[in-house]
């Protein structure tokens, strides 16, 4: 490069007559590998190497070398100028780190970033010759630490967005603040709705001008910014849109403040979608102005599309807040509601159960009503009274929560009512085997409580205890602590897990797989206990360790009375829900003992109209802890079969297991193992497998049927029912179970009788039941799903669903030849039949076929042709 040049034509003259200074600096200057030039003479004429070229970019090289230094750079001169006039003044080098400055070396101003110094050049006395520059281009380095700290100042200040309005607020603050690589930037929300975007935020604009409109019409356009045409450009929706000529369209535009002397205002913009992912809608569109002076390129691009991806986050996970914040509101309301309805439709159910137990208790006063020597009267007399306990708690627990809950405190004999309590359920801990001890010593004074809060507190606690203790006792302690008085109700039961204990006093909260003597219950007791206690101004606690035992503590305050909005009437009379309470637990044990005298709701005779086969031989396993429950379907059912009952699933598997049923009738919901855990068990139990089973529930609604037959039940019955259907769904259940074994029976006989494979499809040929390959194709062992993959070439499958189509829909003969994947990985052909088995209402129930292997016949036709 420099021996090309003509010197002689240059101000520096011929090499031969250069300084020796001169000479030395230019050696040292070429044979360095750092970008450096030499700067001679007053007039700082021009000499660099190699390195340094690239800061002279297409234009400005080879004019540059030996040009003079401010014709070369006129967009600096004003900037480095004064420094390099100092430098020769001074005599002492001067420089700057990573100095932002604006470049022209390829016809237009470019950002660059540079480490630079000016070092002058002396000779023996001292005089300044030139000046010798070393430089560095730091522009990458520093533009991507400024688009990364522009990135985490947008996701720092827009992560407590309340709602995507907030966000997109919040992220055109950011952004207005740090405008370099967005010089402006507009957020909009797309409402798909009214087809529209509106502006959420701005930065750079003023929102609301021409340059920033509030709404954009997505149908008709019409707006500076195409949105709609964005949107409707699939292509749009992943790569954006470019518009030039922004200051042909806006005018007035502006470089922003913190920009370099000389800097230009943006000339494009990117218009950018905004979804939570490639195929998904559009919620958002960014339009980024882009900064004049630095190339678009990749890096440029790529800091957009982080800064989108992180715009739409934001804008993705305040959504979800503002919809959870919305959801929170609603369930406030709904709960408030519901509240509301529980306490209007519990105030309702109480005249009719009135109605329906008066005359049911004069009716069991009658001694010589032979229906109730029968027990119908008792049984229905003791489930309306249960029904309407719950009714009353449901109706307590609803005016506790709307805080009308309103408790008459009275001065009371704490000890003596809380033994009156308690020994209402000495009959109940007797039936259960269980020793009730009660040590409640008379208190120093009388204690400030409502007398039915309280019967209510204590009887909830102990039928609790009952309920979870099958050895050993429950004891009732009552004394006085400091200021206090202290029940505590303990037991030697099954426990609490610790998982649990945070949670026992919270609504409807149930421990699950709880060892319990029965699984009834709306879990709203203990919640009502906590909420009694604390209307007392008291608090209660619970101590327990699985296995173990359990311990409540209330603690009430004694020597004054608490604030009562609700007057001072005369008690109401203690007993009644005490006695119910006590009753129902002790029918616990009592009905799992079978009481004969509680028959049923129902008499057999609906048994006579419906065409039920009647056969003794045939063997129900009935499974419900309800003892009423199991009563009443032993005695439905037992007109037509042999009725077999278990209180619970452990029970019921064990039976099971030990004499195979012919069919389960479960409940759902049961301690220890409930329906769907039995369910699991039997259908996990190749002995048991093919036994069908048929669920109650108490739990209506489709999707609650929908759980369990995709569970694997037959059937799914749900609670009222009605006998004759019950009994006529149980007798389907029985009839499909003989027909499969009769199928299987024949498809066993067909299977060893041939030579060829045979197979059973189901009746929608989703599942391969069976299949003997007899060494052509691999066996299974049970049904699957995936037939079509295992065994159909790839290239036949279309024609094979096409047959089996048609096959279904003319509810005719299945036949094709085929090719077939064989247990060695090979390919054979095969010629496959199958015909549907219909049951007696002509439904299709299942396909029985052969195939015959045709590889060998196929192989000598094709050679014979060959």
């Amino acid at each position: 490069m420099l021996r090309a040049k003509d010197w002689p034509a240059t101000p520096l003259g011929p090499v031969t007559e250069w300084p020796e200074a001169l000479r030395a600096v230019v050696r040292i200057t070429l044979d360095s590998g750092f970008p450096a030039a030499v700067w001679w003479g007053p007039e700082l004429i021009q000499l660099y190497n190699e390195s340094w070229r690239q800061f002279l970019g297409s234009t400005k090289h080879p004019q540059a070398l030996a040009g003079r230094a401010d014709q070369t750079w006129p967009e600096l001169w004003s900037f480095i100028g004064p420094i390099i006039e100092k430098a020769r003044r001074t005599g002492v080098a001067a420089g700057a780190e990573n100095m932002p400055m604006l470049m022209d070396r390829n016809g237009s101003l470019e950002e660059v970033y540079v480490t630079f110094t000016y070092s002058p050049i002396t000779d023996d006395r001292g005089s300044v010759l030139g000046i010798q520059n070393s430089v560095l281009d730091t522009t990458a380095t520093m533009v991507a630490e400024r688009r990364m700290a522009l990135l985490r100042t947008v996701a720092a200040e827009t992560a407590g967005a309340r709602t995507p309005e907030h966000a997109c607020e919040l992220a055109a603050g950011a952004l207005g603040r740090s405008p370099a690589d967005v010089p402006f930037a507009l957020l909009y929300l797309i409402d798909q709705t009214r087809r529209e975007g509106r502006l959420a935020g701005a930065a750079g604009l003023t929102a609301g001008s021409f340059a920033a409109p509030q709404v954009v019409d997505l149908i008709n356009g019409g707006s500076v910014w195409p949105l709609s045409a964005l949107l409707g450009d699939p292509g749009g929706h992943h790569g954006g849109m470019l518009l030039d000529g922004l200051t042909g369209r806006l005018g007035g535009l502006l470089a922003p403040p913190p920009a370099p002397p000389g800097a230009l205002p943006p000339e494009t913009a990117l218009l950018m979608p905004i979804a939570a992912g490639p195929d998904d809608e559009v919620y958002a569109v960014l339009v980024a102005g882009l900064n004049r002076h630095q190339p678009f390129d990749e890096a440029y691009r790529g800091f957009l599309d982080m800064l989108a991806g992180q715009i739409g986050a934001t804008l993705a996970l305040a959504h979800t807040r503002h919809r959870e914040r919305q959801s929170l509101d609603k369930l406030a309301e709904l709960d408030r509601v519901k509240t509301e309805f529980f306490s209007n439709v519990s105030h309702e159910f109480r005249t009719p159960l009135t109605l329906m137990l008066g005359p049911l208790e004069e009716m069991l006063r009658r001694p010589g009503d032979a229906a109730t020597n029968s027990g119908e009267i008792a049984l229905m007399y003791r489930n309306a009274q249960r029904l309407l306990r719950l009714v009353g708690t449901l109706l307590d627990f609803s005016q506790a929560e709307a805080g009308r809950l309103r408790a008459a405190f009275v001065p009371t004999d704490l000890a003596a009512l809380t033994t009156d309590i308690v020994s209402m359920f000495a009959g109940a801990a007797e039936a259960a085997g269980l020793k009730l001890t009660i040590d409640a010593p008379p208190l120093p004074g009388p204690v400030w409580v409502d007398p039915e809060m309280w019967e209510k507190i204590v009887s909830n606690l102990l039928s609790n205890a009952l309920k979870f203790t099958w050895e050993g006792g429950v004891t009732v302690l009552l004394r006085p602590v400091e200021r206090h008085a202290e029940l505590i109700v303990r037991d030697s039961g099954v426990g609490i897990p610790e998982a649990d204990l945070p949670y026992v006093f919270k609504r409807f909260h149930r421990v699950r797989d709880a060892r319990g003597r029965t699984h009834e219950g709306a879990g709203i007791g203990l919640a009502l206990v906590d909420e009694l206690v604390r209307r007392h101004h008291g608090r209660v606690r619970v101590t327990s360790r699985p296995d173990s035992g359990t311990a409540f503590t209330v603690w009430i305050p004694m020597g004054r009375r608490p604030d009562s909005t609700g007057g001072e009437p005369a008690p109401a009379p203690v007993g009644g829900l005490a006695e119910s309470m006590a009753r129902e637990a002790a029918h616990w044990d009592v009905g799992a003992r079978r009481d004969d005298e509680a028959a049923g709701l129902d008499d057999p005779s609906v048994l006579r109209d419906l065409p039920v086969r009647a056969f003794s031989e045939i063997r129900v396993l009935v499974v419900d802890d309800n003892p009423d429950m199991r009563d009443y379907l032993e005695r439905l059912l037992g007109a037509a079969w042999t009725v077999v009952v278990a209180s619970d699933g452990e029970q019921a598997l064990r039976t099971a297991r030990r004499d195979p049923p012919d069919l389960i009738l479960a409940d759902v919901m049961m301690p220890r193992m409930d329906g769907f855990a039995l369910l699991h068990e039997i259908r996990a139990d190749p002995a048991l497998a093919g036994t069908p089973v048929v669920l109650l529930t108490a739990r209506a609604g489709e999707e609650t049927a929908i759980g369990g037959l995709l569970a694997g039940a037959d059937d799914y019955v749900v609670k009222p029912f009605a006998a004759r259907e019950l009994v006529a769904r149980i007798d389907a259940q029985l009839q499909m179970a003989r027909m499969r074994r009769v199928s299987e029976r024949r498809f066993r006989t067909l299977r060893d009788a041939s030579f060829d494979v045979v197979y059973r499809m189901s009746a929608d040929w989703r599942i391969l039941q069976a299949l003997d390959g007899h060494g052509f194709l691999a066996d299974i062992t049970e049904p699957t799903a995936s037939w079509l993959d295992t065994y159909i070439d790839p290239a036949d499958q279309p024609e094979v669903l096409a047959a089996v189509n048609a096959a279904i829909e003319s509810r005719g003969v299945f036949q094709l030849e085929h090719r077939v994947r064989r247990p060695d990985g090979t390919l054979g052909r095969m010629l496959s039949r199958a015909v549907p088995l219909f049951d007696d209402d002509g439904e299709i129930i299942e396909w029985i076929g052969t195939a015959t292997d045709l590889t060998g016949v196929r192989s000598v036709a094709d050679h014979n042709r060959s």
